[in-house]
């Protein structure tokens, strides 16, 4: 009756160990995930800031409209808005791994 208990017990402890493991790999492909989309993020916010320089200096030679000015303003501040919320989505995902992990 006592190896019974044991192996019970050893066989809960391999199943809480796999639990662990399984949630810290799904935890870090997350955390893989908003980092690249971070990037992406990154990348699509600094387009935008160019694409502004460019038409900013079209308008200012009257070779682009106001409209045009003030549109690609909106594209940047749509683009900072999503990478805001992306950097916010990878620090989360940054913490819940090192929640899971056992670091505070």
């Amino acid at each position: 009756m006592l190896s019974f208990t044991v192996r019970q017990a050893e066989l809960g402890e391999r199943e809480a160990e796999q639990q662990i493991l399984v949630e810290v790999g799904v935890k870090f492909r997350k955390l893989t995930e908003a980092r690249a989309l971070l990037e992406v993020n990154q990348l699509a916010r600094q387009t935008e800031q160019e694409k502004l320089r460019v038409v900013m200096n079209q308008y200012q030679q009257s070779a682009a409209l106001l409209k045009d000015t003030l549109q690609q303003e909106a594209a940047v501040a749509t683009a900072d808005a999503q990478y805001r919320q992306t950097l916010l989505s990878f620090w989360t995902a940054k913490a819940d791994l090192e929640k899971t992990m056992g670091k505070e």
